[in-house]
């Protein structure tokens, strides 16, 4: 009988959902649920439809993990028949020595992230998990054979889950700044930071990166490059700037748009399996690395 009732009631949020983000949401908005009112609703103030590679999002949640495995429309069907209209053309003379346009159309940011135990998403959204135990360079430039000026790695540590099988950890993220001004920054877990194995100070003595700090989670900005974003448990989000795109390497691959060659090894080859392309990245110095 409790079985029957969750059926029905995740079946009752599903048709919720299906009414509100199927048929009335766009895909760039953010289906909300509205607990006390017990409906979804279309929040246009957020826009999750690039960041999320098109999925919508209920209550933060992307619908394939709620077990809704439709298709989205790329536009709503409109069932009313078309009307033929009588159209007012004017012939307007052209002018040719209207100015033209020539300002490029700048790319918005890539996001990639690495998080849990640990499921990777790269810059051009190709998803993968390796269970690798190791530090490993994430992302970083110079990947054409100029000298790098920074590198982000991801530290993961070994445990179990629940099933008492053995994986790995999202623990840690550092951040190496090589250029003319360098700095290392770790971080670690609770919210922990170290500059150059230092304690934090105030942020407007770095001049070479932007900072924000609440305590637990840290965020980082590499002004025109990327940021950085740790929430001081097991996630590292990456914003990474259209000057940067096509320019760097690593896990989260080289944000070129093709996400098929996002597993190239630093050799420039693509590895013919993930714990080949996760070996291969593998930051300098690391011992006692290990995979499944």
């Amino acid at each position: 009988m409790f079985g029957t009732k969750i059926k029905e009631a995740r079946d009752h949020m599903r048709h919720m959902y299906t009414e509100c983000c199927e048929k009335s949401c766009t895909k760039a908005v953010f289906c909300r649920f509205i607990k006390n009112d017990n409906k979804f609703v279309c929040d246009k103030v957020y826009s999750f439809y690039e960041k999320t590679q098109g999925k919508l999002f209920c209550r933060g949640i992307p619908k394939d993990e709620i077990g809704i495995d439709e298709p989205i429309d790329e536009d709503p069907i409109d069932d009313e028949p078309v009307k033929d209209e009588p159209v007012d053309v004017k012939d307007e003379p052209v002018k040719d020595d209207e100015p033209v346009d020539d300002e490029p159309v700048k790319d918005d940011p890539k996001e990639g992230h690495t998080r849990g135990d640990p499921h990777m998403s790269t810059f051009d959204g190709l998803r993968y998990d390796y269970q690798g135990v190791c530090t490993y360079v994430l992302f970083t430039d110079g990947c054409n054979g100029t000298k790098p000026t920074f590198r982000v790695e991801s530290i993961t540590e070994g445990g179990v889950n629940k099933k008492e099988e053995p994986i790995a950890r999202v623990a840690a993220a550092t951040i190496e700044l090589l250029g003319d001004n360098p700095h290392t920054i770790h971080l670690y877990k609770g919210g922990n930071t170290m500059v150059d194995n230092q304690p934090l100070k105030p942020f407007d003595e770095y001049k070479a990166f932007e900072f924000e700090h609440d305590g637990i989670k840290t965020r980082l900005t590499l002004p025109g490059k990327f940021t950085v974003q740790w929430d001081g448990v097991k996630v590292i989000m990456v914003e990474l700037y259209p000057d940067m795109h096509g320019n760097v390497c690593g896990l989260l691959g080289n944000a070129d748009g093709n996400p098929e060659n996002d597993l190239t090894m630093p050799n420039g080859k693509l590895a013919e399996s993930i714990n080949e392309f996760g070996r291969s990245w593998i930051a300098p110095g690391s011992v006692g690395c290990y995979d499944k």
